[in-house]
């Protein structure tokens, strides 16, 4: 709740801040015009800090699409020199043949692993979270209930 009032006083004041050097902009009034130049200084870097914060979700989503485009890329075209070396190759079978191997004993072992991996972290999951709750259950009602309740004179 602090922190929510302490954020509510920092936006006000730098709304005042703000609203104030609008106004010095738009009425007149006596200013030098270093306190002009001062006010359209606050006024611009206000706004180019707005616009970039504004622009920062573009940038990232940009940075991803330009990654995920240049990895695929490289996928595609490597899927499509591999098919036409098999449609030219006399040997194909036995390329596949060769890869189907690879893949048994270079890939499944670690898929199967991983699976293993798994199914032992939700063995382990299933049995400590129950316990889990009922010591922090037992220790929220001793701390909230019992406790403040124990100090009390009737």
């Amino acid at each position: 709740m602090l922190l929510l009032a302490v954020g509510t006083t920092q936006a006000l004041l730098v709304c005042d801040l703000l609203l104030r050097r609008i106004i010095f902009l738009f009425l007149p009034g006596k200013r030098s015009g270093i306190q002009r130049f001062a006010d359209n200084a606050a006024l611009t870097s206000f706004a180019a800090a707005l616009l970039q914060t504004a622009a920062l979700p573009v940038l990232v989503v940009a940075s991803v699409v330009g990654t995920l485009e240049r990895s695929l890329s490289l996928i595609a075209l490597t899927f499509v020199a591999f098919g036409g070396l098999m449609a030219m190759s006399t040997s194909a079978v036995y390329a596949y043949t060769v890869l189907a191997r690879l893949y048994n004993v270079s890939v499944t072992p670690v898929v199967m692993a991983t699976q293993w991996l798994f199914v032992l972290l939700d063995f382990v999951f299933r049995a400590v979270v129950p316990l889990y709750n009922v010591a922090f259950m037992s220790g929220q009602i001793g701390r909230r209930l019992v406790l403040p309740y124990s100090f009390q004179r009737s």
